[in-house]
């Protein structure tokens, strides 16, 4: 959606409104992923459908993930590095499609530690613009949301990660 206005034109509030659309707020727990030790959780959420209605007029979806990304390494060994990992990926679908990859899972925290024990919290905002399908846009879409977390582990000592939601929006976008 334009808007076109010129200088000193009045800009009312449903302009306003349309620019930026809200269409969810998720506070849940439903991608949230932990892992200790060797091996990796993954978790996924799916968001609630935008219609074509609800989606009026936009070309873009804008997915804004705020979570609280957690690595922790044991032990200290000389020979060996602990890296727990948590990532990030984002799926969208038109209503009635299949999902496919908007942003192909990317690492968010790679925590290296250099042979010692220790543990680190980051609350890290994470924000991809989608650009909306031609199926999309004419038959709604659906987000998906998915965390992973990788630990580690080494001569019984491990490396935990997690990923925790704390806000996730989805908004609409226009050009």
């Amino acid at each position: 959606m334009t808007v076109n206005q010129t200088d000193g034109a009045v800009l009312y509030g449903a302009d306003i409104k349309a620019l930026a659309k809200i269409h969810e707020v998720y506070v849940g727990s439903g991608f949230d992923s932990t892992q200790s030790g060797t091996g990796t959780d993954e978790q996924s959420y799916e968001m609630t459908a935008i219609t074509t209605t609800n989606l009026g007029n936009a070309d873009y979806l804008i997915i804004e993930v705020m979570a609280s990304h957690y690595c922790k390494t044991q032990g200290d060994f000389s020979s060996r590095r602990f890296d727990p990992t948590t990532y990030l990926k984002f799926q969208t679908k038109d209503i009635g499609g299949s999902y496919a990859d908007s942003m192909p899972e990317q690492f968010i925290v790679k925590y290296l530690d250099d042979f010692g024990a220790s543990k680190k919290t980051w609350t890290i905002t994470t924000k991809w613009v989608h650009t909306l399908t031609v199926d999309e846009k004419a038959n709604g879409v659906q987000v998906q949301v998915f965390s992973k977390s990788k630990g580690d582990e080494y001569s019984g000592q491990l490396g935990d990660a997690s990923v925790t939601n704390v806000q996730t929006v989805i908004t609409g976008g226009y050009a």
